[in-house]
This record gives structure tokens, C-alpha cells and sequence, in this order.
């Protein structure tokens, strides 16, 4: 969807940018940045999502970062390969059993 059409569509769906501001505790101008694509924030996106009921394939098309994982699961992911990796060595190094 364009800046317009999200705008457009939060408007039918009877809620505005302030009210999205508040409900993600988020400043007005980074939820107009995030519709403009001149700011990434899953935060905003996934919410603006779910009050518009709406995938996020279809809200924001474009924005490839928000058709992968989030980033607190890629953290998690980093941190068990760092975990095997750490308890591998300390096993091949005769420091853990």
C-alpha cells in the first residue's frame, strides 16, 4: 500500500496517526516515517497490521525487512549458534564435559 492508501485505509478503519502513536508508544513523526518507508520499525508495522487487519506482505510490500523474521528471533537465533559454538570448543579445549 502507498502513504495514501495507509492513511487512507487507518481512516476507514477509525483510527488516525495520533491514535497509533499512542497505542505504540511510538512519536507521530516515526509512524508517518515508517508509512513514508523512510524509517523501519516492525514495531509500528506489525500493529498498524493488526488494526487494519491486514498481512504486512500487503501493507508494506516493499519493505523487505518486514517479510523475515523479527529481530528479536534473529537475536535468539545468534545467541543458541554462539551457545553451540562456545560449549563446542570448550568440549574440543578439554574445559567442559
Amino acid at each position: 500500500m502507498t502513504y495514501e492508501e495507509i492513511l487512507q485505509a487507518i481512516k476507514d478503519a477509525g483510527y488516525n496517526v495520533n491514535i497509533i502513536a499512542e497505542l505504540t508508544n511510538r512519536s507521530r513523526t516515526s509512524v508517518y516515517k515508517v508509512f513514508q518507508r523512510e524509517m523501519v520499525s516492525h514495531h509500528i508495522a506489525v500493529s498498524v497490521c493488526a488494526l487494519l487487519e491486514k498481512p504486512i506482505t500487503e501493507v508494506f510490500p516493499d519493505v523487505n525487512e518486514y517479510h523475515c523474521e523479527s529481530p528479536e528471533k534473529i537475536k535468539q537465533k545468534k545467541k543458541e549458534e554462539g551457545r553451540k559454538k562456545v560449549e563446542h570448543a570448550l568440549k574440543q579445549a578439554g574445559l567442559a564435559a
